[in-house]
This record gives C-alpha cells, structure tokens and sequence, in this order.
C-alpha cells in the first residue's frame, strides 16, 4: 500500500511539474523571452487565426524588442502584414527599443498594442514554425523588461485566440515533457490494474 501511494504521489509530482514548465497549453501562438547565460533569447512557436482581424497595411518594420511601447518583433523578411484589433497589455516594462542581434524563422510579433505583425501571404490558422531572436550580452533588466506573463487577445466564438509572451520564463524542456507523459501512463496502468483486482471474484 505504501509503494502505490508513493508512486501516486511521484505521479501527481510530475504532473504538478508539467503543468508549472508548460503554461502554454492553451495558448495560440507562445513566445517566450528568457535569460540565456549571457544573452536574452526570444522564441516563439504556434498558429493564429485571423478571421476577426483586420489587415490594416503591409510594409516595413524593424524587428526587436520595445517593453515600453509595447513591441516584440522577430522579422526574417523586410515586408510584413499588420493585423488590426488585438487587444491587451499596454506594456511589457519600461525598457526602449532595443535591435536584436540575430534571428531566424517566420515575422511574427505584437506591435503597439493593438496589431500582430505577420509574414505577408500568412493563411488564418497556418502553423508559424519556430522562430527565435537573439540580444547578445544583456540581461532582461538592462532591457527593461518586467518579468511576468501577458497576453493579448482578439475574435470571439470559434475565432477568439491569443498571442501569450512568457517573460522571465524558459521555454519546457522536451525532457520534462516526457517524463510527464512517463507519469500519466504510469497512472493508467496502475489504476487499471486495481480495477481489474476488485473486479476478480
């Protein structure tokens, strides 16, 4: 008896740390924006929908990052579309615009509050692929960013979604995950195995 509880509550241990290392399982579209050693990392991956957005230009935007205004920009490509009619956080901090240092994968960003930044051609709903960003030999605080989480939201019914920047946290590590789905299969199993013990005469 004392074994089964131990393994339950191993279990519920590991479930408990799944849930604190992956807070985006709602989410839409994740970015998350964490101390690296000596370097800020910015690394964002999902999908959006657009249908109740407004696509209200195409043009040029520096990509980085502006706590204060609020903008986080990762860009690959010189022309992006902006998507009208998010709202949420009027900041991420006090910090000012900072350049990053390198990045890759799919323009993506929140830009002032009130716009997604998009790659031009994007289909509603498309998965964006992982893209990262890079600001070499800073830290969050000399960037001015609070740690915290904030999201920014739009549409409603089947088309509400959500752009949620995790700052000051790391993305979860693909081991962690695993040991997670180790956990929930582990539970299954012993609990099956209960059952069919009650149920033998």
């Amino acid at each position: 008896m004392r074994i089964r509880k131990t393994a339950a509550a191993g279990v519920l241990a590991v479930l408990g740390l799944g849930v604190a290392l992956a807070p985006n399982a709602d989410a839409a579209y994740t970015m998350y924006l964490y101390q690296d050693g000596s370097n800020v990392v910015a690394t964002g991956s999902g999908s959006i929908n657009v249908t109740d957005l407004t696509l209200n230009l195409s043009g040029y935007v520096g990509g980085g990052l502006y706590p204060a205004a609020p903008q986080i920009i990762i860009f690959s490509s010189s022309t992006v579309n902006f998507w009208k009619g998010i709202s949420g956080p009027a900041s991420f901090g006090s910090g000012n615009e900072t350049d990053f240092t390198s990045y890759s994968g799919s323009s993506v960003g929140v830009f002032d509050s009130d716009s997604l930044i998009l790659p031009v051609g994007y289909v509603s709903g498309a998965q964006l692929g992982t893209s990262t960003a890079s600001w070499d030999g800073t830290t969050l605080a000399a960037l001015g960013v609070t740690t915290g989480t904030y999201v920014w939201s739009w549409g409603s019914g089947a088309n509400s979604d959500t752009f949620t920047l995790y700052a000051g946290v790391t993305v979860p590590e693909p081991g962690s995950l695993a040991l997670l789905g180790t956990g929930l299969a582990g539970l299954t199993l012993a609990m099956r195995r209960r059952r069919q013990r009650n149920e033998s005469p």
